[in-house]
């Protein structure tokens, strides 16, 4: 399913779990839908994560509202570089959008500080 941007929002990162952290969760019907169910779309505008196949849930950060990015990585995740992206606003008390089995995930936390300061 597409992603509604606005005309000048142009997509940096549009990314699923990896594979091998899907398949850590458990048998491969189940990581498929964990794969296929979940997207963390960033913009030069936003952030969005979607989740669900039958329903639907999506949450987006406009990027000058974010407040901290923070990234987890256990031994595995290093190994096979993957882990999870979190994302904070200051209107809201704790994560605002926590987004697992991320690859590459340095790259995408160093993308969303940029936006982010682009945005300031």
């Amino acid at each position: 399913m597409a992603l509604d941007t606005d005309s000048d929002e142009e997509i940096l990162i549009d990314t699923r779990p990896s594979w091998l952290a899907s398949l850590n969760k458990g048998f491969i019907i189940f990581a498929l839908l964990i794969r296929y169910g979940n997207r963390l779309t960033v913009t030069n505008k936003r952030v969005y994560k979607r989740k669900g196949i039958i329903r639907k849930n999506e949450t987006f950060i406009r990027a000058e509202d974010i407040r901290d990015i923070s990234m987890k990585q256990g031994i595995q995740g290093r190994i096979f570089r993957y882990g999870t992206i979190n994302a904070s606003t200051a209107g809201q008390s704790g994560t605002e959008i926590s987004f697992s089995g991320v690859g590459n995930t340095s790259s995408v936390r160093d993308t969303i500080n940029e936006i982010r300061r682009s945005a300031e």
